[in-house]
């Protein structure tokens, strides 16, 4: 048992209860699990990494039978695997992320969970442990019923910074037919998100008294024409049916070094949503090729330096003909949830699993709008019908 915690009574009663959903996501907020890449001086180090976590679900899991394994993908970070083998063919992939990103600034205990008029706070409570959950949950509840498929559940590390717990897996095993990835949809089914680059650019020109600004080269207003021009860029790119329009953010802006002195430096990062017509790479490519356009128009002193992305989270667009999207909507109908696919603005690791030809929906309990908040909190009873779907999903797989 870890820290006290195993597998509740709740659970072993009925695991699509309130009671069994509250108890599970309770003890699944309690453990941190902060992804690294959001490490601040001030917070305990414990705090920081997936282990716990990853031995909770792998303990949960063992307890109730299934041959759980822990699959190492960085040092005290790891996955956590699970399959329910199936009767027959077909093999989906359900998959949530058990890194959260960090607490500073919660107006709620991050990590004791709170219950309120039916929801539960707590850091992760909807990004993503209320995901984990409905995945737990249904797996507990098919144990005993082998489905038709066979159903693999996959406790995701670092889905929050660079995807690497996704990737390691798929990169050891790509034999599914489908997948979801749970992620705070409020029950809908998401079928198509925007990519996105992030890059940093590095405006250098020349300092001079603040009193004789022609004698320097004013790497500020190079940057806020750079900046300028990269929007249009973005203005003009063509509009997607579901996702809209391409979106660019300067994120942020540093420059100048002194109260009399032309800024000699600037440095800014840029973040691009881009849609499935286009890649992180050609995107990359046309900003850059604006740079250098600029910084040919400019003096010669003035430098353009074009950091390549340090993040490429690849765009998606299932087709609505794809089974796993025309069953979903026929457990979206029977559960009397809107079926139609939409498109999400947020990333997450479904694009990956697509990358690697596994057609997969975004679908979870919770409102994206909750997420990273300073009140993060899901519906107890929106997990449990979550679940419910997912049971649903099973069964229809294949008809």
């Amino acid at each position: 048992m870890i820290a006290g915690r195993s597998v509740g009574p709740a659970v072993y009663r009925d695991p699509l209860s309130l009671a069994a959903a509250t108890e599970l996501l309770s003890a699944l907020i309690a453990i941190p699990s902060i992804n690294p890449a959001f490490e601040l001086p001030e917070t305990p180090r414990h705090w920081y990494g997936e282990q716990a976590m990853a031995e909770f679900v792998h303990q949960w899991l063992t307890e109730l039978g299934f041959d759980a394994k822990i699959q190492g993908v960085m040092p005290g970070r790891p996955n956590v695997v699970a399959t329910l083998k199936g009767s027959g063919d077909g093999h989906l992939l359900w998959e949530a992320h058990t890194d959260t990103v960090q607490v500073a600034g919660m107006s709620v205990p991050p990590f004791e969970a709170t219950c309120r008029n039916g929801n539960i706070f707590g850091r992760g409570a909807v990004d993503d442990k209320g995901c984990l959950a409905a995945f737990m949950l249904a797996l507990a509840a098919l144990r005993d019923d082998a489905p038709k498929c066979s159903i693999t559940l996959l406790a995701a590390a670092d889905e929050e910074a660079d995807f690497r717990g996704i990737l390691h897996h798929l990169e050891q095993f790509n034999g599914y037919d489908a997948g979801i990835a749970g992620e705070p949809t409020g029950l809908r089914l998401f079928s198509a998100c925007k990519g996105v680059i992030r890059w940093n650019v590095h405006v250098l020109g020349r300092a001079a008294h603040s009193s004789t600004p022609q004698s320097g080269v004013d790497a500020l207003t190079y940057a806020m024409e750079l900046t300028k021009r990269f929007r249009a860029v973005a203005a003009d790119a063509p509009t997607h049916p579901t996702l809209g329009d391409p979106t660019l953010v300067c994120t942020a802006l540093h420059a100048g070094e002194g109260p009399n002195t032309v800024p000699a430096r600037a440095d800014l990062r840029f973040e691009y949503r881009y849609l499935p017509t286009d890649t992180g790479e050609g995107a990359w490519e046309r900003f850059l090729s604006i740079a250098k356009e600029l910084e040919t128009e400019g003096p010669e002193e003035l430098q353009m330096e074009m950091c390549r992305p340090f993040i490429d989270s690849a765009a998606q667009d299932v087709s609505p003909n794809e089974p796993v999207a025309r069953v979903m909507q026929r457990v979206c109908r029977e559960f009397g949830v809107d079926p139609a696919l939409k498109g999400a603005s947020f990333g997450s690791d479904s694009s990956k699993m697509c990358h690697f030809g596994v057609p997969t929906l975004i679908f979870g309990p919770g409102h994206i709008e909750q997420a990273h908040s300073s009140d993060e909190h899901v519906a107890a009873g929106q997990i449990v019908q979550a679940a419910k779907m997912l049971i649903a999903m099973v069964k229809h797989w294949g008809t």
